[in-house]
C-alpha cells in the first residue's frame, strides 16, 4: 500500500511518546519499505518525502520523535541540513543517515553528525540492529 508523504504509516500512535521515528527519503518506495520494516518491530514511523515538511512537523510536534532516519541526497535540503535543524530543537535526537552516495568526507563540513550510517542498499537486519542501538535506553 502506497503511503502519502507526511502521513502516519500505522493508524495508531504510540501512546506515551508520540511517534517513535521520523523517516525522510525522497523515494516513496524506499519510505514504504523502511516504514514496513519498522512496523514489524513495533515502531511507529511517520514518513516524509519532503525534508521541509518533516522539519515543520518535527518543530510542531509536542512529543518529539526519538529517532530520525534520513536519506542524505534529497532535493531542497539534504539529510545533514535536516539533522542540523532538528537538533536545533532537540539536541538529544538520535539519527541514522541512510545513503548510497554519502562519503565520510562529506560529513566534515557539518557540526552535527549522524549517530549511525547505513549504506544503501541495506538488509532488514541491519536496519533493525541500527534502530535497536539508537533507541536503547
Amino acid at each position: 500500500m502506497a503511503q502519502q508523504p507526511g502521513k502516519k504509516h500505522n493508524q495508531k500512535q504510540s501512546t506515551s511518546s508520540g511517534w517513535d521515528i521520523f523517516v525522510v527519503d525522497d523515494e516513496p518506495d524506499v519510505l514504504e519499505v523502511i516504514a514496513a520494516l519498522l512496523e514489524v518491530k513495533g515502531h511507529q514511523a511517520r514518513v516524509f518525502t519532503d525534508p521541509f515538511e518533516a522539519l515543520s512537523e518535527f518543530e510542531k510536534a509536542e512529543a518529539k520523535p526519538r529517532l530520525l532516519i534520513s536519506d542524505y541526497q534529497m532535493p531542497k535540503m539534504n539529510g545533514m541540513e535536516l539533522l542540523q535543524r532538528c537538533r536545533g530543537s532537540l539536541s538529544e535526537l538520535r539519527c541514522i543517515s541512510a545513503s548510497g552516495t554519502l562519503q565520510f568526507q562529506d560529513l566534515e563540513q557539518y557540526s552535527e553528525k549522524p549517530d549511525l550510517f547505513l549504506s544503501k542498499p541495506f538488509r532488514s537486519g541491519q536496519l533493525w540492529d541500527a534502530v535497536d542501538e539508537m533507541l536503547a535506553d
